[in-house]
């Protein structure tokens, strides 16, 4: 924690600490305040760091300038818990410096035996840290958090999360947010415009006007966008149920979108994409690629396949076909797929010819080439 020294803007207003050993010896728990701090919060300041390790946060907007800060412990009162040796290394702060309100939760330069003592106490959730900060609702939050839950209920000024073996839940997200995750997991109601860069985590939005995802390792869930920007490596599932235009860069991963009106394949590599319906048209740039495109709705649209020596495994639905296209009067720009059948005995019938159109009505795989699908109901 930060000495407050000349270079801090003023002093803190109020402080009040209250600090009570804990010696009772039935099985519940005992939980009491160790920290209560309020200020007013100068007119210059649009923005608030947040530093939290070990420990839960609730983060509540308030209408005025008042910033306040309670920290709870909670502790099973049949424990007979050392509060002064974990006060030692455990720093709590609410101070302006360098124009911005900065708040700490920090363990500062503890020795092994206090992490072996309290670290092993918060693993086995033996002793838990809640803390409640009242905050103006148009201050920007960046939030540095680790081992540790955080609920937002709204933030209306911008918002940049940096998260490490945390969870984060937030209602209304706008002004534009931006989540760095590792192994860390976060639900959100609305994010009006939202950047992810993601390892290891797991993400679920409700509803976006933007998504930009970065992302490897990790399960990312959006019911509903408008457009999504999507780069994607050994991601197990990236799920949209409703996207109007999407933009995606991958390898090596799970794509599913229910709805999609446009999408856009960059590059893809060693994908498995899942599609129930296109409204619209899909678009996909390969190179030595293996995509795996499955239909479980038919209706009208285009794939339109920019490929080299790239393989194509499509599936559709029995009542779905597939029709090639080749412009007669651009020809030479097409190269006619080799095309690989494994007919499935009752389902469709096929109807190739060489020239002009080929009516493709099996499931069967298509390797490399230049060419325009369009799916017939």
């Amino acid at each position: 924690m930060p000495k407050l020294t000349s270079h801090i803007s003023r002093i803190l207003s109020v402080v009040t600490l209250i600090f009570v050993p804990i010696e009772i010896f039935s099985h519940s728990w005992e939980e009491k305040i160790i920290y209560r701090e309020e200020t007013s919060l100068s007119s210059e300041i649009n923005v608030v760091e947040i530093r939290s390790f070990y420990g839960d946060l609730e983060i509540i907007p308030s209408d005025d300038e008042l910033v306040v800060m309670i920290v709870k412990l909670d502790v099973p009162d049949h424990i007979k818990f050392p509060l002064d040796e974990f006060r030692e290394y455990h720093a709590l702060g609410l101070y302006e410096q360098g124009g911005r309100l900065k708040i700490d939760n920090l363990i500062a330069n503890a020795p092994s035996m206090w992490w072996r003592t309290f670290g092993a106490s918060f693993s086995k959730k033996n002793i838990s840290i809640s803390i409640i900060i009242k905050l103006p609702s148009d201050l920007k939050i960046m939030l540095d958090q680790r081992d540790g839950n955080t609920y937002l209920e709204n933030s209306a000024s911008g918002s940049h999360f940096n998260l490490n073996n945390s969870q984060l839940r937030a209602g209304i997200l706008t002004g534009g947010s931006t989540l760095v995750l590792d192994h860390s997991e976060v639900e959100i109601d609305f994010a009006d415009s939202v950047q992810i860069f993601s390892s290891h985590s797991s993400i679920q939005i409700f509803q976006s006007n933007l998504v930009e995802i970065n992302s490897s390792h990790s399960e990312v869930t959006v019911f509903q966008a408008k457009y999504a920007d999507v780069a994607s490596v050994y991601d197990p599932q990236i799920r949209f149920y409703s996207c109007s235009n999407a933009k995606v860069e991958s390898a090596s991963s799970n794509l599913f979108f229910h709805r999609i009106g446009d999408i856009i394949m960059v590059q893809s590599l060693n994908d498995t994409i899942y599609i129930k319906e296109l409204v619209n048209s899909v678009q996909i740039n390969s190179e030595e690629s293996f995509v795996h495109l499955k239909f479980e709705k038919c209706r009208n649209g285009s794939i339109d396949f920019i490929s080299t020596e790239s393989k194509y495994l499509i599936e559709l639905m029995d009542s779905c076909g597939l029709l090639l296209e080749l412009d007669a009067d651009h020809k030479a720009q097409f190269d006619l797929p080799d095309i690989e059948w494994e007919i499935v005995p009752g389902q469709r019938s096929l109807n190739n010819r060489k020239l002009g159109e080929a009516e493709l009505r099996v499931f069967g795989e298509i390797i490399g080439g230049f060419f325009l699908l369009r799916l017939i109901e």
